[in-house]
């Protein structure tokens, strides 16, 4: 039976990190053991202007085919806020889209009934 290798998680990304190759590493090129090898290269971020809103929209992409969209997003965005990189980093949603239409017996006041999540 094959001894199971527990994983480290990239503090950026979230990304399992099982083998030595997928650490990241520091300004002498030594492994550390927060990051992975994509988000931290020669002790610093690969991206150092990347944004919580970004990663979570990056990880967040091919999940949202469906009916439990809203509940896998919100998912993720406690998993990445609870990640060294972001903790702390206060996360605001996309705005909200209120649909205005022209004012008829329907929709008094004009503005729809129905409104949607960007």
């Amino acid at each position: 039976m094959a001894e199971k290798k527990s994983a480290v998680l990239c503090q950026s990304c979230g990304m399992a990190m099982y083998d030595a190759e997928n650490f990241g590493t520091d300004a002498q090129g030594n492994r550390v053991s927060d990051y992975c090898r994509d988000c931290f290269r020669n002790g610093g971020f690969v991206e150092p202007e990347l944004t919580m809103e970004v990663m979570i929209q990056r990880l967040s992409e091919g999940m949202f085919r469906s009916e439990q969209e809203p509940s896998i997003r919100d998912s993720i965005v406690n998993f990445i806020g609870s990640l060294e990189r972001w903790h702390g980093e206060l996360w605001t949603p996309p705005p909200s889209t209120i649909s205005v239409v022209e004012d008829n017996e329907e929709t008094p006041g004009g503005l729809s009934s129905s409104f949607s999540p960007r």
